[in-house]
């Protein structure tokens, strides 16, 4: 029999123990979050929690906060009044809007927070019977003339911005008088509440914890949490970041995990999880978790904006190519564009290569090119370095005898990558910007691309700004015909170079129209050949750095020439 007895007592234990229920998982901590203001001598708070929250009704027995040290707060830790009472109110509309404790039960008078670890618990002189029904009310009234620190604080949970669910009063030498609000004329709000336990009471059907969200991809994103309970059926309301509860979209579920589907990319997500005990019977939801959908891969034809940095859903890195890249930071930047031949300002991000140190990456997102068939048209630019603004045709400058600018490509999502073109010395951009085409039709499945640039080993003195200003992929050849460049390179040779009087290009087949500009972009010849090679006479041409542009095999190339 007395065995029995003690397992009867130890089954009552049990379920005392579980007869609590807990409201907010928040990470931060403020010192002006209540229950009592450590760093103030005197303090005064009401905070409104949510019946939605509680999920349950019955006695409350005692309170239980949890703080980020385990410092003793003696100096703050007596003379405790708390009244608690039901309300209509789910926030406070201002400053002043104090409910009056004529309408609240005084549940503790003269009281001790006492702290064990970083767990404080206030048990109450009389229980407060909740209806389960209405928002709760705390009001808690610290008297003891003492502070403690600025770091003594409570952990709690933001609300919306404009969910104000603490009102509060603190000073070092005023103590206030919760009968008198009136004169509290330096109260304050937020839309914080303290995690909180309420002891005595238990949900019947416990709120689900621990919500997760992870693998996000531009559509979807997997949500899990922990069933406190035996629920096997589950609701989610989910929505765009601020969404009002009540008004998201809910999907009835029973598996966890669960595939949320049918998301937008690059979008910032919320979302609750509440436990279905029965026909009848819910818990509170919990939440909101936030979450952010991934940029969706491209598979149709798009243009770059490169008036912003980085360009939407882009990458932005440093470090060698071959090598580890730390993503994050970058040395290209916007703010940036040049003017074209037919003065039109061109934005473009840009990036400024000097010395010998930059090592640099714009990266794009995920790009399907499975249905074939894609050309990549690219405009880049080399100019003068400004901070910011537009380059005019005239502010030419010249790259470095090592640096170089690569459009690259990665069919294994980055591990290794594929020349597509290359600017160096030897062929660099005009400063009213050089076009180039790849022909994409080898390529298929999800590529990446990207830019690197570098300015190599040599220190050379050279302090130019590289630009790209397009960058447009499109299902169609339309635009190989209309390129200053295209990569789908015949095979053919110049020399020499530098060069002093006539300069020789040779082609597979036939070299057509040839094309000479100086460093500002000025034509200044121009001949048409028909045959294999072309003996281009520059003997008149002035010392410097030109451009080539040239019909070889039926296709513009462009390099660079040094005329001595």
């Amino acid at each position: 029999m007395k065995h029995n007895y003690t397992f009867v007592i130890a089954l009552i234990m049990s379920v005392q123990t579980f007869a609590q229920v807990s409201v907010g998982n928040g990470t931060e901590t403020d010192y002006d979050i209540g229950p009592v203001n450590a760093y103030y001598t005197y303090s005064y708070y009401q905070t409104i929690y949510r019946a939605t929250e509680i999920g349950a009704k019955g006695e409350i027995t005692a309170l239980e906060y949890e703080m980020s040290n385990e410092n003793p707060i003696d100096n703050t830790d007596d003379e405790i009044d708390i009244w608690m009472g039901h309300t209509e109110k789910s926030i406070f509309d201002k400053e002043s809007d104090w409910i009056g404790i004529n309408t609240l039960n005084k549940v503790l008078t003269n009281g001790k927070l006492v702290k064990e670890g970083r767990t404080i618990k206030i048990t109450l002189d009389e229980p407060f019977n909740y209806n389960g029904v209405d928002n709760l009310v705390i009001a808690i009234d610290a008297n003891e003339a003492g502070y403690n620190s600025s770091s003594d604080r409570f952990y709690c949970t933001r609300m919306k911005d404009d969910e104000r669910v603490n009102l509060y009063y603190r000073n070092d030498n005023v103590n206030p008088d919760p009968a008198n609000t009136s004169s509290l004329t330096e109260a304050l709000t937020n839309y914080f509440y303290p995690n909180i336990v309420f002891h005595g009471i238990n949900q019947s059907c416990p709120k689900p914890s621990n919500l997760l969200a992870k693998n996000m991809t531009g559509t979807t994103v997997d949500l899990s949490w922990t069933e406190v309970g035996s629920a096997t059926n589950w609701t989610i309301e989910y929505g765009s970041a601020g969404f009002v509860q009540g008004t998201g979209t809910t999907v009835e579920v029973d598996s966890n995990p669960f595939v949320l589907t049918g998301l937008k990319p690059v979008t910032k997500y919320e979302f609750y999880v509440k436990s279905n005990c029965s026909a009848d019977e819910n818990s509170p939801y919990i939440g909101p978790v936030s979450f952010s959908t991934e940029c969706a891969t491209i598979s149709t034809d798009f243009e770059v904006d490169f008036s912003i940095y980085p360009p939407s859903c882009w990458q932005i890195a440093n470090g060698p190519i071959g090598g580890d890249l730390s993503f994050g930071a970058s040395r290209w930047r916007d703010n940036r564009s040049f003017t074209n031949e037919k003065n039109e300002v061109i934005s473009s991000n840009a990036v400024n290569l000097w010395g010998n140190k930059v090592k640099t990456w714009l990266i794009s997102n995920n790009v399907d090119l499975s249905a074939g068939n894609f050309s990549l048209e690219a405009l880049v630019a080399v100019t003068n370095y400004t901070f910011s603004g537009t380059s005019e045709q005239t502010d030419t400058d010249e790259m470095g005898e090592d640096d170089s600018v690569y459009l690259l490509i990665s069919n294994d999502n980055g591990t290794t990558w594929t020349d597509l073109a290359e600017w160096n010395e030897a062929n660099q951009p005009l400063v009213t910007g050089t076009r180039v085409n790849v022909d994409l039709s080898d390529y298929r499945g999800v590529v990446k691309f990207a830019l690197y640039a570098t300015d190599g080993n040599l220190d050379d003195n050279k302090d130019y700004d590289f630009h790209v200003g397009k960058f447009k992929l499109t299902s169609s050849e339309d635009n190989l015909a209309n390129s200053d460049v295209t990569t789908k390179e015949p095979k053919f040779e110049f020399y020499p170079n530098p060069v002093n009087d006539i300069l020789i290009i040779k082609g597979k087949l036939k070299i057509g129209r040839v094309n000479i500009y100086d460093a500002t972009g000025k034509l200044l010849y121009q001949n048409i050949f028909s045959r294999d090679t072309a003996n281009v006479n520059v003997m008149n041409l002035d010392k410097g750095f030109y451009t080539v542009i040239a019909d070889i095999d039926g296709v513009s190339q462009s390099f660079k020439i040094i005329k001595k």
